[in-house]
């Protein structure tokens, strides 16, 4: 029980961090950060209603965004609530201090989601030996960012790629989702392996599903994940030498919805207002143009993950998860290495894919090091190693969420 109580007032706590760090940063970090730009695009989507959608791409600021509606929709709903309350108590609170709230309490909640869908992976895969465990890795997991070797690169953020971003309300929305389908679509290939068809064709029905509802929260994730899928179902159909070729049909079906939707998606944005004209390809159009060091800035985002590769990639690949977990990342980089929006590179929209696929990973190697930690009996210099290079990431991470909280601005380089 007083174990129970304990997690309770660390999830608390978390809370509070998050809500006060939003808080502060939304409301005096304008200029810094995405918030304002969507919120105030949350605002226009009530013109929806006295004018019909063609009217509003082509009058609307950032109209490209009615393609992905999910944050604004739930900003919405928050800042009406509050909205209301103020009201009542007197209009006692000012309307950037209420957009404030709002913008806290929504991105408080999204990554309430993250912890919790996280945390319950790390329980269910491993045997952790405390429900404590699970607890911190999965708050550890909200922090995690690139190693940082000062004077390399201009920025921490804008050199090395990190999976935890802080400044993009549609970026924290779409990854709980990103999460909880990656892992469902790993759950179902396990399924298949072991002639479970029941669960398996509900599992892909879900899939199907919460692909559609990724696909209105942010395109960045099915735009990463689908040609990882399809290159992952190509390999197994080769390995299987054909005997799975009518699941794997399966497979392809369930991802025939949010490919419509995609498409209904590149004529919001081909014919809006701040929309792109195309993909282009360009090798490190964007990265290169960012750091030229971009194979060290690699290395750093990705230290413990390769290391878990390097020096245990028999348990990486002997599941679907850890398979599943290295195409993902080689889609998304290869994404973000070789293709931008030719009408505005500069934006990078092919970055988020590939920072999904970097968090995904590090959830996937802390999987594979509890395994290889609880397995082994004893905690060898390897293992040590390992949980030495993620308290690195981690501390990095911590000390960048200090930086934006301290300075509201997330583009510095880290201050020691």
């Amino acid at each position: 029980m007083k174990k129970q109580i304990n997690n309770c007032i660390a999830v608390v706590a978390l809370c509070g961090v998050f809500f006060v760090f939003y808080y502060i940063f939304a409301k005096y970090g304008i200029g810094y950060h995405d918030f304002r730009a969507h919120a105030i695009f949350a605002g226009e989507l009530m013109k929806l209603g006295s004018e019909s959608i063609q009217s509003f791409i082509e009058t609307t600021n950032n109209s490209h965004i009615l393609a992905y509606p999910g944050w604004h929709i739930c900003f919405l709903a928050a800042a009406s609530v509050l909205a209301f309350i103020n009201s009542v108590i007197g209009g006692m609170v000012s309307d950037l201090s209420i957009y404030a709230l709002a913008v806290a309490v929504v991105n408080t909640l999204l990554l309430l989601c993250t912890f919790f869908l996280i945390r319950n992976i790390f329980m269910r895969r491993v045997p952790l030996q405390s429900y404590r465990r699970g607890t911190i890795l999965a708050a550890v997991m909200l922090f995690v960012g690139p190693l940082y070797i000062p004077g390399i690169f201009e920025g921490y953020y804008l050199g090395p790629r990190t999976g935890n971003i802080w400044h993009n309300p549609t970026y924290l929305i779409i990854k709980p989702m990103a999460v909880l389908i990656f892992f469902l679509y790993a759950d179902i290939f396990e399924e298949h392996a072991e002639n479970n068809k029941r669960k398996e064709n509900k599992k892909l029905i879900l899939g199907g599903v919460l692909l559609c509802v990724s696909a209105i929260l942010k395109p960045s994730f099915f735009q990463m994940f689908l040609p990882a899928l399809f290159v992952f179902c190509l390999f197994e159909l080769i390995q299987k030498k054909g005997k799975n070729f009518w699941f794997l049909v399966k497979i392809g079906f369930s991802v025939v919805p949010v490919t419509i939707i995609a498409i209904c998606q590149m004529i919001i944005l081909g014919g809006s207002s701040g929309g792109g004209s195309g993909i282009s390809i360009g090798f490190l159009r964007v990265w290169g143009a960012r750091t030229s060091y971009w194979y060290i800035a690699l290395i750093l985002s990705l230290a413990f993950p390769i290391y878990i590769l390097i020096m245990n990639r028999k348990k990486m690949l002997t599941h679907y998860w850890g398979k599943l977990g290295i195409v993902s990342l080689i889609s998304g980089m290869f994404q973000y290495m070789f293709l931008y929006v030719t009408k505005a590179p500069e934006a990078g929209d092919f970055g988020w894919g590939f920072a999904l696929s970097i968090f995904l990973i590090f959830v996937v190697s802390v999987i594979c090091l509890e395994k290889w930690r609880c397995e082994a009996g004893i905690v060898s210099w390897k293992v040590k190693c390992a949980y030495v290079l993620l308290c690195l990431h981690f501390l990095f991470g911590i000390i960048y969420f200090y930086d934006i909280f301290k300075y509201l601005r997330y583009t510095l380089p880290l201050q020691f």
